[in-house]
């Protein structure tokens, strides 16, 4: 049998609220899961983030009223795109940029919304399909998409 492990204080706290008071108060208890559900926790860019980057072309845009942290590397006619995770950034897909590259293709990521560089506090997954179309539209279509998470 496995050890029980031991529940964050925080943990606790919502699940009685949950259980109990978000009972009677449900149209709070929705806010509050919508909101739980779409702020990303800030997380510290790895080294292993922070090396690729570095390498990366730096530009912002404005998209869907955000300001939208690009990164491209390569000099290629054929573009792929990578897109990270739930509270990843730029960097998270960051293994695929040398073979890609050597592959001739010109690659693309971006901070999300409310992750990384990119502005806001909140993001969901059709905030960022909308981000992501906007950015096709601007750079073009591409050969290669690589995705994690969403």
């Amino acid at each position: 049998m496995a050890p029980k492990t031991k529940l964050p204080f925080i943990i606790k706290v919502l699940r009685f609220y949950f259980s109990t008071l978000g009972k009677l108060t449900p149209s709070l208890s929705n806010k509050l899961l919508v909101r739980l559900f779409s702020t990303p926790q800030t997380k510290k860019v790895r080294q292993r983030e922070t090396v690729v980057l570095k390498g990366a072309l730096h530009n912002k845009i404005q998209l869907e009223g955000y300001d939208i942290q690009i990164y491209e590397w390569g000099q290629g006619e054929k573009i792929a795109y990578l897109l990270h995770g739930w509270e990843g950034n730029g960097g998270s897909m960051g293994a695929f940029v040398s073979s890609l590259s050597q592959m001739g293709y010109k690659i693309i990521t971006f901070d999300g919304p409310a992750h990384g560089k990119s502005s806001g506090k909140t993001a969901n997954m059709m905030l960022f399909a909308k981000i992501f179309n906007g950015i096709v539209q601007t750079y073009g279509k591409a050969e290669i998409i690589i995705a994690h998470s969403f």
